[in-house]
């Protein structure tokens, strides 16, 4: 069961779920661009480690959560990160990042290695984001060029097509429930909060602290990804030092949603 509350760090409200909160040890997990923790929620509730809490929030300027008073981008994530644990009383954890989120992980893990237990990516970006997924980077890209006042219909509309097609499977509730999650996302969405957040996956500096990530890291990876191919991903991290990746065939983009039955139990089993 998912206890759900708001706590204030550094001045701002955070939207945060805990699972099993008695745990002696932590791991958190960071969505990405634009979404929310109700995107890892469903993978939260069946992640089972001895002795952990399991934490979902929503990062800063997304769903719930309140803006930063800076610019929204992966290093000031990675520091918002640090003070959110710092909050929570946490000491060290283990960070699961999903798409930015896993940007988002490595940039904390090389700024605060002792507070790092192990990294789990899943369907991390890869080098430059439009070299891999043109179409999702063209979504991006085309806000960042548009006046303010088309900026939010755009980023609006075209995400609820872009979240429905990315959806894998033939699963009618479940299509419908992620349809019914993206518009509560979006009618909260911030378009300076998307942008900033795009412009510095643009000008991200993962690919130099890749072989500088000393944890023990677990790559979980899809098959059918339209936005990241899988061999790219693995053309990037294989640098890091204790990294292991995992393949899932038949999935997508959104495998978290799609199956996450099957990346629980493979993190479980990690």
């Amino acid at each position: 069961m998912m206890q759900k509350e708001k706590i204030t760090v550094k001045g701002k409200k955070v939207n945060i779920g805990i699972k099993n909160p008695g745990g002696k040890k932590a791991i958190i997990l960071v969505h990405g661009l634009g979404s929310s923790h109700m995107t890892l929620e469903k993978l939260a509730g069946r992640i089972n480690l001895k002795d952990h809490k399991v934490i979902v929030f929503d990062l800063p300027g997304h769903y719930l959560s309140e803006k930063l008073d800076k610019e929204h981008n992966i290093d000031n994530y990675a520091k918002f990160l640090n003070d959110f644990i710092t909050e929570l009383e946490i000491k060290k954890c283990t960070v699961l990042g999903h798409c930015l989120g896993a940007q988002i992980a490595i940039n904390f893990e090389n700024r605060y290695p002792e507070k790092v237990e192990k990294l789990i990516l899943i369907t991390p970006i890869p080098n430059k984001v439009y070299a891999s997924g043109i179409f999702a980077s063209l979504y991006y890209l085309i806000a960042l060029a548009l006046p303010k006042p088309l900026k939010r219909g755009w980023l609006v509309n075209m995400r609820k097509i872009i979240k429905h097609f990315a959806y894998m499977h033939d699963d009618i509730q479940m299509k419908s429930l992620i349809d019914k999650m993206t518009k509560k996302e979006i009618k909260r969405l911030n378009e300076d909060v998307i942008t900033q957040g795009f412009k510095s996956i643009l000008n991200d500096k993962t690919k130099e602290l890749i072989a500088k990530t000393r944890a023990k890291t677990y790559i979980i990876i899809s098959e059918k990804d339209f936005v990241f191919p899988a061999k790219e991903i693995v053309r990037m991290y294989k640098k890091i030092p204790q990294v292991k990746f995992e393949i899932l065939p038949k999935e997508g983009h959104l495998l978290v949603l799609d199956s996450p039955e099957k990346v629980a139990m493979k993190i479980n089993k990690w």
